[in-house]
Parts: C-alpha cells; sequence; structure tokens
C-alpha cells in the first residue's frame, strides 16, 4: 500500500513540474487551502477569524497572508451569509475545485498503477 502513496506523490508532483496543476502555492497556503475546502465540503464554511486561529499551520498574521496570496491565485474568495456583511467565509472557487478535481485523479491513477 506504501507504494500506491509513493505512486500519488509522483503522479502530484508532476502536476506541478509540468504546470498542469491549476495554481501553484507554497506548502503553507496549500495546508489552508485544503483546511478551507475540507470545511467547505463538510458544509461548515471557515471564517477567517477560525482560520486565524489555526496554530498548527501558522500564525495569524502569516495565516492571513495567505489568504491573501490564495484570493491572488482565484483559488479562495470571501463570501458573506444574509444580511451579516462582518462574518466573512472562506470558500474555494471553481480554480479550487478544478485543481481538487486534477489531485483526485492522480490519486485514482496512483490505486490502479
Amino acid at each position: 500500500m506504501a507504494n500506491s502513496y509513493f505512486q500519488f506523490l509522483i503522479n502530484s508532483h508532476d502536476l506541478d513540474i509540468h504546470g498542469k496543476s491549476s495554481r501553484h502555492v507554497d506548502s503553507t497556503s496549500t495546508l489552508l487551502l485544503n483546511e478551507i475546502a475540507l470545511h467547505h465540503f463538510k458544509q461548515k464554511p471557515l471564517t477567517v477569524s477560525q482560520a486565524m486561529d489555526m496554530s498548527f499551520i501558522a500564525g495569524p498574521a502569516t495565516i492571513h497572508r495567505k489568504i491573501k496570496e490564495l484570493q491572488k491565485a482565484g483559488l479562495v474568495e470571501l463570501s458573506y451569509s444574509g444580511l451579516n456583511r462582518r462574518t466573512k467565509y472562506l470558500i474555494p472557487t471553481d480554480v479550487a475545485n478544478s485543481h481538487f478535481k486534477q489531485m483526485s485523479e492522480a490519486m485514482k491513477n496512483a490505486l490502479n498503477h
């Protein structure tokens, strides 16, 4: 089974090296994007404040900077719920969803390898 994981790493690495992935972001931004997408998938979107409290990723200032980088890369957008314009939710974009689809294909290919 370890071979499948290594094959997945090779497949996903090849996406990045050959420029086939949606966007190139650093590892801290990738961790943050994964958390944002996971919460969104569970239908419990993260607020900016909740994301900034994720000390297992980085400090608040770094996370704030990474949110801006993810927005600039077109991977995350801010959304509001109802009339409350103070609470901003982090939502993965179609570009991010395309990235995750490519990663899913890399995983499927690794398991079939």
